[in-house]
C-alpha cells in the first residue's frame, strides 16, 4: 500500500488510543512532550470535574450541601485558570511542550472524535442516541486509558 493511500485510511478509535499512549510512554519523566501529557489530562480533569459541580449545584439540594459544593466548584475554576496559564507559559519557556501540546489536542479533539464518530455511526447506522452514547463510553475508554498511562508513568 503507497503511503498516500494510508493516510487516506480512515484512524480507528484503537489506532487513535494507541498513538496517545505510545506518546506517554515513549516519552520520559519530565520531557517536554510527558509535561504536555500531563497537563492536558489535568485539564480535561479539571473540566469534567467543573461540569460535575455545575450539574451538583443546579440540582435540588438542600442549602448547606450546596454551599460546599459551590466553594469547591470556585476552587476548580481557579484551578482551570492558573493551569491554563501554566501552559501558556509552559509554550514559552520549556522547548518542545509548545509543538508537543498541540500534537496531543490534536489527537485528542480532532483524531479520535472523528474515529469515534465514524465508529458509532457505523455500529449504529440509524439510531442517533445510540451512537452518542457509544461515543461518549468509547471517549471516556481511551481518556481513563491515557489517564492510567500517565499515573503509571508518575510511578
Amino acid at each position: 500500500m503507497s503511503p498516500e493511500a494510508h493516510q487516506d485510511t480512515p484512524e480507528t478509535t484503537e489506532q487513535v488510543k494507541k498513538q496517545i499512549v505510545d506518546l506517554v510512554e515513549m516519552s520520559s519523566f519530565g520531557s517536554s512532550e510527558y509535561q504536555a501529557m500531563s497537563d492536558y489530562i489535568e485539564l480535561q480533569t479539571l473540566y469534567e470535574s467543573s461540569r460535575y459541580e455545575s450539574k451538583w449545584i443546579l440540582s435540588p439540594r438542600g442549602e448547606a450541601p450546596k454551599l460546599v459544593k459551590e466553594r469547591e466548584a470556585r476552587i476548580t475554576d481557579f484551578r482551570i485558570a492558573l493551569l491554563n496559564q501554566q501552559i501558556y507559559q509552559s509554550e514559552s519557556r520549556i522547548p518542545g511542550y509548545g509543538k508537543a501540546y498541540d500534537k496531543i489536542v490534536s489527537l485528542f479533539e480532532s483524531h479520535l472524535p472523528n474515529a469515534i464518530t465514524r465508529e458509532a455511526e457505523i455500529r449504529y447506522p440509524n439510531d442517533k442516541e445510540m451512537q452518542e452514547r457509544h461515543a461518549r463510553n468509547l471517549d471516556a475508554e481511551v481518556f481513563i486509558d491515557v489517564q492510567n498511562a500517565v499515573f503509571v508513568k508518575q510511578g
